[in-house]
């Protein structure tokens, strides 16, 4: 079973990036659909891009705290994409 779910995340001079943290201050973004551990691609930064690990931490819908430590950057228009993988199991 499959469930749809938002692939991606896309701000507006509102995404910041400090220490180890992604915050986005639009409420309308929400940032709870990401998961622990997750890979994210982080594209559209001045200094961030590449790709990131989600830390064992649960996201909040306004904050992720990940393995990486950042370039400080704010307001920034970044997109976050999840890296979602999936995997075959049994015969087909």
């Amino acid at each position: 079973m499959f469930i749809d779910e938002e692939s991606s995340v896309q701000g507006i001079n509102d995404i910041d990036f400090t220490g180890s943290a992604i915050t986005v201050s639009d409420m309308n973004a929400d940032l709870s659909g990401f998961r622990p551990s997750q890979y994210v691609t982080v594209s559209g930064t001045t200094n961030n891009d590449g790709t990131i690990q989600i830390s064992s931490s649960i996201p909040t819908s306004n904050s992720i705290t990940t393995t990486n430590t950042f370039t400080s950057e704010t307001g920034s228009s970044a997109l976050l994409t999840k890296n979602i993988l999936f995997y075959l199991v049994g015969e087909p």
